[in-house]
């Protein structure tokens, strides 16, 4: 199991990592598009927070399992 929550924080920071790529637009593009620029950034934007639901989907199920291997070791 810890070895799945680690996976997860390490698919948390890629979804990171290319969401902060995907933020490097030229100055071009943000003066000559701008609407296609906030269309971009809403669908991007609603990918990511996909991509972090699913994460954080999978990082409680991965705490729930933890806490109740725990909880049955103890008792």
């Amino acid at each position: 199991m810890y070895e799945d929550l680690r996976n997860s924080k390490a698919e948390i920071a890629e979804v990171l990592i290319d969401a902060k790529k995907r933020v490097g637009w030229s100055s071009f593009d943000i003066e000559k598009k701008p609407n296609q620029l906030e269309e971009r950034l809403k669908k991007e934007l609603s990918d990511l927070t996909g991509e972090l639901l699913k994460s954080k989907e999978q990082i409680d199920s991965l705490v729930t399992k933890m806490t109740t291997a725990i909880e049955s070791t103890l008792h």
